[in-house]
Order: C-alpha cells, then structure tokens, then sequence
C-alpha cells in the first residue's frame, strides 16, 4: 500500500508537468505558423518548456536530464535577456539610473553571479519589454537553485538562489523578493547557515498581507529557522499560518486551478492568535471550518500536495516538542520521504520503550553491537533473568560496567515475535529497493533515509527478533556507503552537464529525451571486496542521523565485510553527566583547539608587541597537549575495545588455535557453555580481540579494551536467547585469562618483516576534520582517507594499468614547484630551496615558479602536464586556480602537494554535502566526455588546520625525504627533529593574520596523557624499503615540535601510491 500511494502521488506529479509541457507545445505550434509572432515570444515559450521538462524529468528521477534541461532554459532565457538589453541601449541614452540595471542584466545573461550594484535598479527603466521576461528568468533559476538543492550541491544552489535574489531586488516586486529570499534562506538553512538566513529574510520590507504562494514559503522557511533553533512552538505558529494563507488560497482556485466564483470566495479568515483556551478552541474552529469548506470544494492537485507537505513538516515539530505522533494519523493516504521517517520512528520509538522494560533486551539500545552476530542460535524461550542487571557503563581505570534498567520496570518477558514486528515495521517504511527510487529522493532524504535503516537492521541482525527477513551484512553495509557514493555521482552529473554545450542553431531547441548516466554504478562501488589490493583495508566511519551512535564498516580483499554499532552513549547511560563525551562534546573541543591555535599564530610575529615568546610557546604547547587528550578520549572512550576494527591487517595466523583457546576460557567462566549447544563466534569478532596488540604487542594496559569487547559478547549471547546471571560471571578473571591467551598468541607468532599494510577510511561528512590518523592506535601506520566508496573504486580501477608488484609507481620525470607565490615566505624559500634544487639538477624536466603569482593558465598547464605537483603557499592555492576549475580538468596530476593552512580542511554544508579542496582534485578527470583516457589524481596531501612555517616545513622535508623525492638532508643541517629555542624567533603561520573569536565549549574529560609531547623514539635513518606517500607522511609527524597542533595537520586524501626510481 506505501509503495502504491507513492505511485500514485509522483504519478500526479508527472502527470501536472507533462500536461502543462503539452500545452505550452501547442501554443508554440499555432504562434509559430503565425509570421507576425514576435520571435521574443517563441523563444519565451520555448525556455518555459525546456523548465517544465526539466520539472518533468526531476520527477520521474533522471536528474541529469533535470539539471541539463534548465541549464538550457536558462541559456535561452539569457539569450533573449541579452537582445534586450542591446535594444534598449540603443533606444535610450545611457543615464546614472541605467548603470545599476547595466551591471545587473549584464551579470545575469552571463550566468556568472557576483555581487550587484547596491543602487537603486529598476527593471521598468528599461521599458515594458523586460516585464514579460523577468517572471519567467526568475521562475527559471529558482527552479535550478532547487534542482540543485535536490543533488545536495550547496555552491551551486546558492549561485542560482543569490541571482533570483538579485533579479527580484532589481524589479522591487515585493512578491518576487519574497519568493527568491524565501528560497535562498530555505538553502541556507539546510546548510546550517542559520545567521545568514536570518538577516536574509531580515531584508524583506514590508510583512506580507496578500495570500500567494511566496508568502506560505516564507511563513515555511521561518517555521524551519525556529526549528533549527530550538524554538519548536513558534515553528509550529509559523506553520499553522502557512496553512491558514494556503486556505485562503486554496478557496480562490477549483480542482482544475480555475478562479471559483465570487461566492465560493467567502471563507472564514483565522481570527487573531487568541492567549485564553477557550480562544484556542475557537481559533481552532474557524481554521477547522475553512478547512472543511475547502475540501469540500476540491483543492487543486498543486495546492493539496504544498498542504500536505506542510502538515508533515508540522507533525516532525510536534514530535520533537511532544514526543507523540498523533498528527501522523490523517496523514497516512500519501506517502513521501518525510512521511516514511516519521512512520519509522514512530515504530522506532514504540520498539525502544517496549525493549526498555524487557528483561532481556533493556540494554540492546545503550550496547555495543556486531554484525554479522553470533551464528548457530537455537530457538530457545527467552526466559527472565532474576539477577541483578548491571550498572551503568562509566569509564573508570578499574574496570567497564554496564547499564540497568530499574527492576521495577522489569516486570514482564516481552514476546519476541512483538518486538521483531515492530522491528520489521520500522525498517519496512525505510527500504529503497531500486536505484530508480533512491534517484527520486533527494540527497537530505536519502541520507536520513539510510542513516535509519542502518540502525533497525543491526537491531534485527544482532538479535534473534527476526529469524526470516533479516538484511545481511552486505545490504546494511550498501546503506551505509550508498549515500555518500549517490552525491558522489550527482556532483558529476552537475560537471558533466557544465562540460557539454548546448547546440546552437538558427531554430529553437525543441526539449527532447538524451542519454544520460545512470546512477547503477553506486551499486558495484559498495562491493569493492573483490578489487581490493591484498594489502588494503577499508574501514567506513559513518554517524548516525541523529549523531549519537558512530556506525563502523570493515571492508579487506575476500572477506565478508562487517559493521559495528557503537553507541555514544554506551560508556555513560546513567543520568546526562557533565564530563559526558559524546560526538557534540568531542566537536565542540577540537573546534575551540583549533580556533584558539589560530588565533595564536595569528596574534602577530612581534613578541614584543602581543606576548612574550615563552607565554607564546607555553599556550601552544598546551593547545597541543589539549589535542593529544581529545584523540586519547576518541580512541578509548568512543572506540574502546573496538579499536581493533582499525587494523589495517588481518589476523588470521593461527586463529584456529585462538578460537579454540578462547571458547575453552568462556565456558569456564560461563555456567551454560557446558550444557547447551555451542553459539559460534564469527572470526571477525575473535579478531577484534587479537587486533589489539596491533604494532604494540600485548604488553601493553589492555584490560578495559578486552572487557568492553567481552560485554559485547556477553551481550551478543544473551540477545540470541542464551540465560545468562551476570552476577555468576567473574569478569576480572575472565579478562586476565583472555589477556594471557593474547600475550601467547602474539609470542607464538612468527616477527615478519615490516610489511606494507593500508588503511583506508571513508569518513562521514561530519568525521572528516577529525584527525583520525594520529589516533595513539594508529601511530606509523599507512593511512589516507576518501570521501566516497564510488571515489576509491575509481581510484583502484585506474591503478590496476599500471600497477607493479601491488604498488602503484608515480613518474618524478615530471613535475611543478609553486614556491612562495606571494613573496612573503621568505624563510619557507630558504628552507624548501635546497631540497627542490636537489630535485630539479637531477630531473631537468621539473618546471618552478618562486617568488610570483602564477595564472590560472599556468597552474592548469601543471597540473595537466605534470605528475606532481607541490604547492608551498597561502591556503590551497585557490586564490590561483579555481576548484570548479580543477574539477572540469580532463586530465590532473597524480600526486599533488598542498603545503598551505587549512590547504585540506573540510567546510561544512549541514544537511548538503560538505566542500573542500582535495576533493576537487579527486574528482578532475572523472567526467571527461570526450574520451574515457584520462589521468586521475590519485593523492593530496594537505592540512586539516592553520600550520606555522617552520614545522610544516621541517615535516616537508622530511617526508619527501623518506618517500624518494629528494636526499636528505645533511647531519644537523633542518633536522626534523626540532627543538624549541625560548626567545627566539617564533614560528609563523602560512595565511595573513586574522582575529578570530575563541568560541565557549565543554571541555572534554581528560585523559591519563603525558604532560608533554611525547619524545621522539623512531630513528631518522634512511629507510631501505620503498614506502608510500601515505607512510611517509605518517612516519614524520614527529618531525614537528608540536607533534600534535602541527603534526597531525597533514593528511592524505587518495590511495598509497609510490615513487617511481627506476
């Protein structure tokens, strides 16, 4: 019935734009046969069914056929704007007023958006002919902010939206701006941009009084401001007055959208918002009245499905305000991607509450969970356990507890076959079971869509609520990775639709089907198991949608991937803490580190004149021992035990004789293992237990990881319906038996030599300025990070042409310096110089610019010609060339260098998808369409924050050093290993100072760190053995002084790849 409903309402929708793109046919047949029709008019018409096909195609899904079809609306609009204005200018002498309405129109048939006069333009200056145009162009491009806004494209639905904007000011329609500013500020509060939406809709003149469709959007965007906000009751005023102009509209128009009679106008009009209940009830039946009174007159399709949305967009409000989903009830007859989320979490929240008072399942929603889970479960009755459930988890050096329901609340054994009902209900609103309705949804549905379903699928996998239906570990690993790699694929749509050309030809282009990409291809990008190099491991690190739990997917060649839930929540579910350290804690802390640091290195160069040099290095020392406790915090407290997942080996060297060893110990410690059949570890699980001696050995403190991997497997048992007393259970012992096991193990294996392991993550949009890879765990270790699974299976496609010995080599017979283009680093030249001179006497080819600004020409030809490029200046050097410019590149350089502050940082777009730099190099070469032969751009090292010279350039060094670029550097001579001098000259920063504010924020609990910067261990001797660009880069952090605030900066977007010294 949902997936009929659905159906039905797009089939209505199509059903709208086809009949109005028929009609607008028509009328461009008989105007055409007509010689006296004014070509403006054609070409009007023409442009209003290149939009209506765009509408059309954006319903039925093909959002490439979408974005290039009001792409070319929008090209005939411009084109007719265009002759316009050169017959107005040659009509009218030129004037002050003009020059305003010059620079406007002049901006918008470029389509090339920048900011416009501030004069006062009117479009009526220039005669009435503009007044039939300006309607249609502004329609036009809001429609395109809002093709956009669908594929989760911030920049470019903020170009179109900015534009309708400065069109609708132009004409000062009072009806026209407030359309245009409700839908920039609507785009701007998906991106979480919530001050500027504000002073957005801040600009409107005059309140709204007449009932059009523009004022119920402006009404909807404050309802969501309020809501992103926090003020949920004035959310929830702002939308009962949206529906209140929408009946009042609705009252005005037939079902066929013809103007009703004057008496079918009279309708009762909402009295003012009254204070006493008895008010309340009346006000409520005068809007119930008027709603009837519509209904009973057939509101039209349109105006029906903007009132639906709207109650949908209220009833979401009322459920975060109430809790309750009692404004779902009327709602059930149409069904869309909003609709479907509260249904889930009405049956979400329905199955949690149930599970909370059962004894055996109180602690599923607080617990760490595996899939796939334990396997051989028998159908056991689940019968209640009258031991003393345990207490809450709380990270303490001692030991890891669990959390309790109170007994009281424990007072019956839910049936299973209720809960898995609720379950299965719950997952059943979210599925998408084709491509062609995961293209309909937009990218905000999608991802919350997805985010969902994950969580109700671990459910069902880690217990026995569902024995039949159950997705497996695939299926929920493909909701994990599609989203990410779906906005991948739209993003290229949008490049590609920029690429091509509209034809141009004497008569006007007729809309007409062409081919386009499907987005199948996210489908193979999810299954990259079989592709995958030996020696890689893919590790997804993904938040929940409502960023409480972190979801955790291991991919490695031919093994069944696996997925771990891990709550936040899980260490600490007594009542909300101060010290709690969930994601938001841990944001908030890395945020004021990194702004406090900035401000700092911004302070000036003069110690004399803002601090003395000791107070300087004291407070960035700090700020460094501060970040050094947040990663200890992330690895123990939001990973734990499960650490291990990060591995970037397999361990499956006698892991026969450690299952073997390990279930002998748990049946010792656990009264039914004796008794009843055996209930199967998988081997990933065992493997998280020997993955924590990873590069460290099992000498080190591993009780409190090995016990919170051992409640998940106490847990795991117990919710496949295994009677467990967990008093009956000693945990210490148990614990120090298993430590034993591990050190015996680790001893038993043969020491090979270094061997060349990579991880891989594939971080969510809001993990990725995190500096995940100088987790303590992950010291040394070869780590770079991707976007997208879609993006790294491009990237192992490419490599396998030229892939030797399972490495993929870089030419250095070819390549680009950029060396202090603004004259401004002079110590970085002094530094950097010998090392590139170095360089350039042995390969002549390498080309440089020192001291001057390149053109964007001159940095395109680099990177189209060159197979390195190393960039040493202010920023990501895209003050030089643009990213959109990168990205339309046919052919990048392989390997590109990024040595300037913030050059990788990765910019935020709420609910759209983030921005960055690095990744705009990912994707050049990508969507050549004239040829499949492309060079892609396999790795970017950049840095995630502001760096001071002097470190960053040591860590340069060094790491070209160790990956072959250039010899080292003499004895003594830039040492990588610093060491401060109080009172000397301090570092500086790579970008002009700035004053930033140091934002107020929780601090994050500490952890048992060093009060120092560890001390540098590793010898700086010449390595023999060939590494990576990824492993050198993780083998030289230390070369900073501040191991942490400037060490952890650099990272690596891409896949390892190697120096090619033959």
């Amino acid at each position: 019935m949902i997936a009929l409903a659905r159906a039905h309402r797009e089939q209505r929708q199509t059903h709208d734009s086809r009949a109005a793109l028929y009609g607008v046919k028509a009328l461009f047949d008989t105007l055409d046969t007509q010689p006296s029709t004014n070509r403006k008019h054609l070409a009007i018409l023409c442009a209003k069914a290149w939009w209506l096909h765009s509408e059309l195609c954006l319903s039925e899904g093909n959002l490439q056929q979408a974005m290039a079809a009001v792409r070319t609306a929008a090209s005939i609009i411009n084109s007719v704007w265009a002759q316009l204005e050169q017959r107005s200018t040659k009509k009218l002498p030129a004037t002050e007023d003009d020059a305003g309405t010059d620079h406007l129109t002049s901006k918008v048939s470029k389509l090339n958006f920048t900011d416009t006069s501030k004069e006062d333009v009117r479009a009526s200056s220039r005669g009435p002919s503009f007044w039939i145009i300006i309607p249609v162009a502004s329609s036009i491009i809001m429609h395109a902010a809002d093709v956009y806004t669908h594929a989760g494209l911030f920049v470019e639905a903020h170009h179109y939206a900015t534009k309708a904007v400065a069109i609708a000011d132009s004409i000062e329609g009072s009806m026209w701006s407030i359309a245009a500013r409700s839908k920039l500020a609507s785009i701007l509060t998906l991106a979480d941009r919530v001050e500027d939406a504000e002073l957005c809709l801040a600009k409107l003149d005059v309140a709204p009084v007449e009932p059009r469709m523009p004022v119920v959007d402006l009404y909807r965007v404050r309802a969501r401001l309020c809501a992103s906000t926090g003020e949920l009751e004035q959310s929830l005023k702002h939308y009962d007055a949206a529906c209140d102009v929408l009946v009042q509209i609705g009252a005005r128009f037939n079902a066929f959208g013809e103007p009703m009679c004057a008496k079918s106008l009279e309708i009762a009009v909402a009295a003012p918002k009254p204070k006493s209940a008895a008010a309340v009830r009346s006000r409520s039946t005068v809007r119930t009245k008027a709603s009837q009174h519509v209904k009973a007159s057939r509101l039209s399709p349109a105006i029906e499905r903007v009132l639906y949305d709207i109650k949908l967009e209220r009833a979401h409000i009322e459920q975060r305000l109430h809790g309750n989903f009692d404004a779902l009830e009327p709602l059930h007859e149409m069904v869309n991607s909003s609709l479907r989320q509260l249904q889930h979490l009405q049956a979400m929240s329905s199955f949690e509450t149930k599970a909370q008072t059962d004894v055996v399942f109180n602690a599923l929603v607080e617990s760490s969970l595996i899939c796939p889970g334990v396997s051989g479960s028998t159908a056991s009755t689940i019968v209640e356990d009258t031991q003393p459930q345990r207490k809450a988890a709380t990270k303490t050096k001692s030991s890891i507890t669990r959390g309790k329901t109170p007994k009281a609340a424990l007072t019956n054994i839910m049936p299973k076959s209720e809960l898995g009902r609720l379950l299965r209900d719950a997952r059943g609103h979210l599925q998408l079971p084709t491509a062609s309705c995961r293209s309909i949804e937009a990218m905000t549905d999608i991802h919350r869509e997805s985010q969902m379903l994950v969580t109700s699928s671990i459910y069902s996998s880690a217990t026995n609520l569902e024995v039949n239906n159950r997705l497996g570990a695939l299926d929920i690993a493909s909701s994990i990775s599609m989203p990410a790699s779906l906005a991948k694929m739209r993003e290229r749509f949008a490049l590609k639709v920029d690429l091509s050309s509209t034809p141009k030809s004497a008569q006007l282009p007729w809309p007409c089907v062409m081919p386009t990409e499907q987005d199948d291809e996210t489908v193979a990008a999810v299954e990259i198991s079989d592709i995958l190099p030996d020696s890689w491991t893919v590790v997804s690190l993904q938040l929940s949608a409502d960023a409480t739990e972190l979801l955790v997917m291991r991919q490695h060649k031919d093994d069944a991937c696996f997925i771990v839930r891990l709550p936040f929540a899980r260490q600490d579910i007594e009542a909300e803490r101060a010290d709690s350290f969930d994601f938001a804690a841990g944001k908030a802390e890395l945020a004021e580190i990194i702004e406090q640091s900035n401000s700092i290195c911004h302070a000036g160069n003069e110690p004399s004149k803002k601090m003395a040099s000791a107070a300087w290095w004291r407070e960035r020392e700090q700020l460094d021992k501060r970040l050094h406790e947040l990663l200890v915090n992330i690895e123990e407290i939001w990973l734990g035990g499960f650490k291990g997942v990060l591995c970037p080996t397999e361990c499956h060297k006698n892991l026969a004789a450690f299952r073997k060893q390990f279930e002998t110990i748990l049946a010792r410690h656990i009264p039914w293992a004796k008794k009843e059949p055996k209930l199967a570890l998988p081997d990933t699980t065992l493997q998280l237990f020997l993955s924590l001696c990873h590069g460290q050995g099992a000498s080190l403190e591993i009780d409190e990881p090995v016990l919170d991997l051992l409640y998940s497997v106490v847990d795991s048992l117990k919710f496949h319906g295994r009677e467990l007393a967990f008093d009956e259970i000693d945990f210490d012992t148990l614990t120090i038996e298993l430590i034993d096991a591990l050190q015996m193990h680790h001893d038993g294996i043969d020491k090979d030599a270094e061997t060349e392991e990579h991880l891989i993550l594939v971080l969510d949009k809001r993990l990725q300025n995190f500096p995940w890879e100088s987790l303590p765990y992950l010291e040394n270790t070869s780590v770079s990070r991707m976007g997208d699974m879609l993006s790294l299976r491009d990237r192992i496609l490419s490599m396998r042409s030229s892939d030797l010995d399972g490495r993929y080599l870089v030419s250095h017979e070819l390549g680009t310096v950029i060396l202090d283009p603004a004259a401004d680093m002079k110590r970085t030249q002094e530094t950097m110089q010998p090392a590139l001179q170095n360089v350039m006497s042995t390969r002549p080819a390498w080309q440089s610019i020192v001291g001057r600004s390149p053109t964007e020409a001159e940095f395109e030809e680099a990177l189209s010609s060159s197979s390195i490029v190393m960039y040493f200046g202010h920023g990501a050097g895209s003050q030089y060339i643009r990213p959109r410019t990168v990205k339309k590149m046919a052919n990048c350089s392989e390997v590109v260098w990024l040595m300037g502050c913030s050059s990788g940082a990765v910019t935020e777009h709420g609910e759209l998808e983030a921005t960055s730099v690095p990744a705009s190099y990912l994707v050049a070469g990508g969507c050549n369409i004239v040829s499949s032969e492309c060079r892609k751009c396999l790795a970017v090292v950049a840095n995630l924050w502001d760096v001071t010279d002097k470190d960053i350039d040591r860590f340069s060094i060094a790491a070209g050093a160790d990956w072959g670029l250039w010899s080292p550097p003499e004895d003594g001579k830039h040492s990588p290993v610093a060491v401060a001098i109080r009172g000397a000259v301090r570092d500086t920063t790579s970008t002009p100072p700035v004053v930033l504010m140091t934002p107020k924020a929780s601090r994050a609990p500490r952890g048992e760190v060093s009060s120092k910067t560890p001390a540098r261990k590793r010898s700086r001797k010449a390595d023999a053995r060939l590494l990576s660009l990824s492993e050198a880069v993780s083998r030289n952090r230390d070369a900073c002084y501040l191991r942490y605030l400037n060490g952890a900066a650099p990272v690596v977007y891409g896949v390892p790849v190697y120096l090619d010294k033959r």
